[in-house]
């Protein structure tokens, strides 16, 4: 009993104080890591839709003094790419408000790319109305993304403090 008190029960202490704080401080790296990749998909999404508003609202004003578009479309795609993707899978990852909120703006841009393709049709090669559409297309889809915009960010600042 001398041998246990002496040198098995300090032995087990010491094992078992190790094993808990190598637990806690395991749990708590892996907090922070989902908490790092949660914070990386709202931003991802957020800088998304901010970058449709400006490009949209580029194309309706028919200028690039603000902010700079070329013709490659490779950025516009990837970020449209991200708001379908995360649309569809959003569940996942954030809050039902905010994927709510995604899914319903990723609804509308399909409706509305819907709508300028029958508008067009509509036109019968008319370049005068063509352009009127595209702009009303772009003034459009800028506004609505500018409301999603500021919708998401709300929800995400008050998901994010959580």
């Amino acid at each position: 009993m001398e041998l246990f008190k002496e040198y098995a029960f300090p032995a087990l202490l010491s094992f078992f104080s190790a094993f808990l704080a190598t637990k806690l401080a395991f749990s708590k790296y892996k907090s922070e890591k989902r908490w790092d990749e949660k914070k990386e998909k709202y931003a991802l999404v957020i800088e998304s839709v901010e970058y449709v508003v400006a490009f949209y609202n580029s194309q309706h004003l028919n200028t690039t003094s603000i902010t700079k578009f070329n013709n490659n479309d490779e950025e516009l795609n990837s970020s449209m790419r991200a708001i379908q993707k995360y649309a569809a899978i959003g569940k996942l990852y954030f809050s039902k408000e905010f994927a709510k909120v995604l899914y319903s703006f990723h609804t509308e841009l399909e409706n509305k790319l819907y709508n300028l393709q029958e508008r067009y049709e509509c036109a019968n090669g008319n370049k005068e109305e063509e352009f009127r559409i595209e702009l009303q297309y772009h003034a459009s889809v800028s506004n609505h993304a500018l409301t999603t915009l500021h919708k998401l960010l709300k929800i995400a600042d008050k998901d994010l403090i959580k």
